[in-house]
């Protein structure tokens, strides 16, 4: 089994690590210490995502870092603080103030050597590693600054292993700082040329969906989360399960990602349903499967409903059958365009363990689900979206002083603006066809 190392970067990171190792525990029967369940017979993924030490406990592959201690001291106090070993869970003194250039230049280069060291450590425990997922909001000083920094430390050290990425994108109606797209474009631009895949995720289409499908009026982060680790579970079950799609964490770049710098798929998960919603029937597995492509089922807030399709990877688990599969697919051909290149249009996988959920939890029960990642040109629109804000910010100077006092240069802001332009052009092109 090929080892995954998950890496979890500033308040975001570290939260939604919560609640995907909550999940995976689970799915794997280990106990919240570390310890393997007697009733586990089939052990064969879980060395892929996990290491086993002294008295047969198991602890993540997963490196914790934050710039501020209290996130990852709720780790360390928490119900799972003996699944976690204490070096592999790092946290400075002082945050990094919603300031890319602060969690890159000055704050976080003191915690840098520690992580460093910790993500070394990691790959030397591993006998084939594949590549790293990392997890980080782009519109904070940690996520942004820092991560940028530990992607070019991977990119030098670790240049020949995959690099995927779950990045929260800032939100339109969810905003929690002026200046996060100042962030997300300077982080965007920093790692361009050296991220594989990044997987972009919002809490405003996040929490549209736990409205519309989980009933849940007015949801809190930790719901949003508990969501959006079954959709990460669902990515990673062909990688942690057996399965005929995504046996190597690389396939996800292979699949997704025809060129290097459209590299920004967007995720979707079908069925998300409430515990109070009793399904007698089995779930139909076209129904399931059109919903995926149902703007109300993305996880990335999307406007331009025309886009032409790159890539598409759906991702079956639970009692499916194969023509089940190609039934949903031949429906689907009819309506959903790909672009006139794209050689072989829908990757498929299939697991057939079934889909989990946390006991108590908003997420109801399901024997089946898919799960859709999918790279189309409509993407442009949210990259639009976002260089329209930062451009009226940046030919005003606005908050300029805030990020040169850190030791960033002016040229920075030029460049990384210029390079948005660019990737909003070569979504453009795809777009013409």
């Amino acid at each position: 089994m090929k080892e995954v190392i998950s890496l979890h970067v500033g308040q975001f990171g570290v939260q939604f690590g919560n609640a995907l190792w909550e999940l995976y525990c689970l799915e794997h029967g280990i106990l919240p210490n570390g310890e393997l369940q007697d009733s586990v017979i089939d052990q064969a993924g879980i060395s892929g995502f996990y290491e086993e030490g002294i008295n047969r406990r198991f602890s993540p592959r997963a490196v914790y870092c934050d710039l501020e201690p209290s996130v990852i001291d709720q780790v360390r106090a928490g119900e799972y603080k003996d699944l976690h070993r204490e070096e592999r869970l790092i946290s400075g003194s002082e945050d990094a103030a919603s300031n890319y250039a602060r969690g890159r230049y000055t704050t976080g280069n003191q915690l840098f050597h520690d992580t460093a060291e910790a993500i070394r450590k990691q790959a030397e425990q591993c006998e084939q590693m594949s590549g790293f997922f990392s997890f980080h909001g782009l519109g904070g000083g940690t996520g942004s600054g820092f991560n940028s920094l530990i992607n070019e430390l991977i990119s030098d050290e670790y240049c020949k292993k995959g690099m995927t990425e779950l990045a929260l994108f800032p939100s339109a109606q969810m905003s929690t700082s002026i200046v996060e797209p100042y962030n997300t474009v300077l982080a965007t631009h920093a790692t361009m040329d050296i991220t594989n895949c990044v997987i972009l995720v919002d809490n405003e289409a996040m929490n549209n969906l736990a409205q519309k499908q989980l009933n849940l009026e007015k949801a809190k982060y930790s719901n949003l989360n508990r969501l959006l680790s079954q959709a990460i579970s669902a990515t990673t079950s062909s990688i942690r399960f057996d399965s005929h799609l995504h046996s190597d964490f690389m396939d996800f770049h292979t699949n997704l990602v025809p060129f290097p710098r459209l590299h920004f798929p967007v995720l979707s998960l079908s069925p998300i349903n409430s515990p109070e919603v009793l399904i007698t029937d089995p779930l139909n597995t076209v129904d399931i499967t059109t919903k995926c492509f149902d703007k109300n089922h993305r996880m990335a807030t999307c406007t331009n409903e025309n886009g032409l399709y790159m890539a598409c990877c759906l991702m079956f688990r639970g009692d499916i059958t194969t023509k089940e599969i190609h039934d949903a697919l031949a429906s689907l051909k009819k309506e959903v365009k790909f672009v006139d290149w794209s050689p072989t249009g829908f990757k498929i996988g299939l697991t057939y363990e079934p889909p989990i959920t946390i006991p108590g939890s908003e997420i109801g029960k399901t024997s089946r689900s898919v799960c859709m990642l999918c790279n189309n040109s409509a993407m442009q629109t949210v990259w639009r979206n976002l260089y329209r804000k930062y451009h009226m910010m940046s030919t005003k100077g606005a908050f300029y002083h805030w990020y040169l006092s850190e030791g960033m240069d002016e040229i920075e802001f030029v460049e990384a603006g210029e390079d948005i332009r660019t990737l909003i052009s070569d979504y453009n092109e795809v777009s013409l066809n």
